[in-house]
């Protein structure tokens, strides 16, 4: 069994209780429902006295197993896969809980009623 989090504290506190292979962190990236663009400092203060180890699995490692998925050969290498370089290729991405483009608000439906409706 794979668990993966976003925000879980007692999770990572009480790790040596769980199989550290098949745990994973995610930060949904770049998406608004999630903890972007904030997620990197808030699992930060998830791993403060967390052996670097155990960080390199949960963060990334596991999943690259997991998934059979290279991140660092699929975005051309191991810089562009930092914090920094994944800020700047999100950047003018609408990452807002609501979206702050014009051209995107109501332009779809938001009701079951309207969901409902073919053609819509």
């Amino acid at each position: 069994m794979l668990t993966c989090f976003i925000d879980d504290r007692f999770g990572v506190a009480n790790r040596q209780y769980l199989n550290m292979d098949n745990v994973m962190w995610e930060c949904d990236y770049p998406h608004s429902d999630s903890t972007w663009p904030f997620a990197p400092e808030q699992v930060a203060e998830h791993f403060v006295g967390v052996p670097d180890d155990d960080v390199d699995r949960i963060t990334h490692r596991n999943a690259m197993t997991h998934f059979s998925y290279d991140p660092f050969t699929a975005l051309g290498g191991r810089e562009n896969c930092t914090v920094g370089a994944l800020r700047a290729n999100a950047a003018g991405h609408d990452v807002a809980i609501r979206s702050t483009n014009a051209s995107n608000v109501g332009g779809h439906a938001t009701k079951a009623v309207a969901l409902a409706i073919p053609g819509r």
